[in-house]
């Protein structure tokens, strides 16, 4: 025992862990009081709909002869919505958190 800490203490897998599990609660929260549903489930509906998308977006440039730049621009388009509702939520979990610390003290 030389009375050093470790080096990697501070980063690594675990401030990671930390960082992930942290988001994951907060929209955890948000997605508990705003949309009645676990992150668990929205995520899975944001990748199905992501799915879709892809599959939409694959039938537009296959079939229906769409340009290849205006059908991904139209599909970035639509993936960047729940991105951004899921942020949204992060934000809001966060806040409530901050919320509820507040009101324990």
């Amino acid at each position: 025992m030389s009375g050093r800490t470790d080096p990697t203490a501070d980063r690594g897998p675990s401030r990671l862990y930390a960082e992930l599990s942290r988001e994951h609660l907060a929209l955890d929260r948000a997605c508990r009081s705003v949309l009645n549903s676990s992150a668990d489930m929205f995520r899975t509906a944001k990748y199905a709909f992501f799915t879709a998308t892809l599959a939409f977006t694959t039938y537009l440039i296959e079939i229906a002869g769409v340009e290849p730049l205006i059908a991904m621009t139209f599909a970035a388009l639509l993936i960047a919505g729940p991105e951004a509702v899921e942020s949204w939520l992060i934000s809001v979990g966060e806040i409530q958190a901050q919320t509820d610390e507040g009101t324990d003290e």
